[in-house]
């Protein structure tokens, strides 16, 4: 029991310093995978405790082949239901109360939405956690790009 407890305070305590844990970015940061710097871009990005810093695009590019079918099929619903909501939201002029409360559910159905994105595909980062290990036995080319290696090599050994 004694143990238990301990494990219990422990986890306590990691939590009330994960309330705290802060990370700095350069203003000049550029994702990892489109070299695009992500501060003139139109769109969320990614701030790994790793360092490296990711467009939410390019990110969901690297994480698909590793989500299985139902949480492919769960982000594809996400990101429908996140578009009807975004336009839902546009559309929405706000003038009375009902229109004023629906705008309050839906920013924070929006909120949820992006909490429960964030969770499939920001879990951890692409280049030091599983995914790098799961990726392990991948070729590092492009399919074309090998195919025109061959090619090219069978040329010269032809020659």
């Amino acid at each position: 029991m004694n143990d238990c407890d301990q494990t219990c305070n422990g986890l306590r305590s990691e939590i009330r310093h994960l309330s705290d844990y802060t990370t700095e970015m350069d203003s000049e940061a550029r994702c990892i995978f489109t070299e695009k710097q992500v501060i003139n871009e139109n769109q969320p990005f990614y701030v790994f405790p790793s360092g490296f810093v990711v467009l939410e695009s390019a990110l969901k590019k690297e994480v698909m082949p590793y989500l299985n079918e139902k949480q492919r099929e769960h982000l594809e619903a996400i990101e429908k239901e996140l578009d009807e909501v975004k336009n839902h939201m546009k559309n929405s002029a706000g003038t009375n109360d009902t229109e004023v409360q629906d705008g309050i559910y839906y920013a924070y159905r929006m909120e949820e939405l992006q909490y429960e994105l964030d969770g499939l595909i920001a879990a951890e980062c692409p280049l030091t956690g599983s995914i790098m290990i799961d990726s392990i036995d991948r070729c590092f080319c492009d399919i074309k790009e090998d195919e025109l290696y061959i090619a090219s090599d069978s040329l010269v050994l032809e020659a």
